[in-house]
């Protein structure tokens, strides 16, 4: 196929994708959602909770969101760079695809697995684990080697990069409560989006002044060791978690 049959392919299936989430997705019961409503607004549940403003003044809001927003720029290179890197660098021409997409089912497998791992394990210490490991992980492609060790790095990388997916709003309710969730997890993903944008622009001036994306590929991983010492700061600004929260979340 072209590229232009490619993407129509991919209008397709993203057209199908869709039919599920019109057949099933449904409006809870309205009893049901004033109910909840009334139970988040209530002055027990909330008088601790973090508006927006407070959440500013906070180091574990600036901790979670320019630590997220370094994360978001590393892993926007990976999707824009990552076969180029291990094509032209590497010389990994006949699994570089194959690697790119392993990197994208590690991320689908990671967000079920730390999801889970974050409901029975102290949050924070999951949390940040999903940021520390793929620090660890770029060096398995900055000096060669087999092309296993493309595969290694995609699992290695996409797995808890994947958790981060899970996890970050469950981390913004463990640190500010959850009443006002929407307004803060807003602005916190408006900078992991920066980041998302800043990363290919970024890699592409490294390149053209380096000449090797080795370099582009050192940079990331220095990114993600001083993104995991952000997210390290976090703690529960708020009160009290309310008794049906799960546990492990005080930790």
């Amino acid at each position: 196929l072209t590229w232009r049959e490619t993407y129509n392919v991919f209008a397709v299936v993203l057209l199908v994708s869709a039919v599920p989430t019109i057949i099933w997705v449904r409006n809870p019961p309205r009893e049901e959602e004033q109910a909840y409503l009334v139970s988040v607004r209530s002055p027990d549940h909330s008088a601790n909770d973090l508006t927006l403003a407070a959440a500013l003044r906070t180091r574990s809001f600036w901790g979670l969101s320019v630590g997220d927003m370094l994360t978001g720029l590393v892993f926007a290179v990976f999707d824009v760079q990552l076969v180029y890197y291990l094509t032209r660098d590497l010389g990994y021409e006949k699994v570089a695809a194959q690697a790119f997409a392993a990197l994208h089912v590690a991320l689908a497998i990671g967000t079920l697995l730390f999801g889970v791992l974050g409901d029975r394990l102290p949050l924070r210490r999951v949390f940040v684990t999903c940021y520390f490991v793929p620090a660890l992980a770029v060096p398995l492609l900055m000096f060669g080697g087999p092309a296993s060790l493309a595969f290694l790095f995609a699992f290695a990388a996409g797995t808890p990069a994947g958790g981060r997916n899970a996890l970050f709003p469950v981390s913004l309710v463990y640190c500010f409560g959850e009443s006002h969730f929407g307004a803060i997890y807003g602005l916190s993903n408006s900078l992991f989006m920066i980041g998302n944008a800043a990363g290919p622009i970024i890699a592409a001036l490294i390149y053209d002044n380096t000449g090797s994306t080795r370099v582009v590929y050192g940079t990331c991983a220095v990114l993600l060791v001083v993104s995991t010492l952000l997210i390290a700061l976090i703690r529960r600004e708020h009160g009290p978690a309310p008794v049906f929260r799960n546990p492990t979340l005080t930790s």
